[in-house]
């Protein structure tokens, strides 16, 4: 019984853990960030079941609550994740479209005026 309630204490690290000191770990990482999604999402299979109750003989634990406001805390902070992802993701994003679209108007401003096919497969 008593590592069946050990299992649902360790999501009280959910209240204790601070959402800046994740980012900050994450860094600009995007592969850590898709793990970390990953991950999140794994874990949350553990207590998304139907079952609110465990018996252990005549010892009955009712997680109803618990469960719920786990739920309730996982959904906040994987939304949180997910968010500050999607705004590093469109960062990265818009620094890749500058880079190609610059580089698409030097091509386009360069001219090849040469008779010689040679001359502008070198260009290439």
């Amino acid at each position: 019984v008593q590592r069946y309630v050990q299992v649902w204490l360790q999501y009280q690290a959910l209240w204790d853990m601070q959402s800046e000191s994740i980012y900050s770990r994450l860094g600009d990482n995007l592969q850590k960030w898709n793990d970390l999604l990953v991950e999140i999402k794994k874990a949350r299979r553990t207590f998304d079941t139907s079952e609110t109750s465990k018996s252990f003989g005549p010892v009955v634990v009712n997680y109803a609550q618990v469960q719920a406001r786990v739920n309730m805390k996982y959904d906040a902070l994987h939304k949180d994740i997910l968010s500050h992802f999607g705004s590093k993701l469109g960062g990265v994003m818009n620094e890749f479209y500058t880079s190609v679209q610059k580089a698409r108007t030097d091509l386009e401003s360069q001219t090849v005026d040469t008779a010689n096919t040679s001359d502008a497969v070198n260009f290439m």
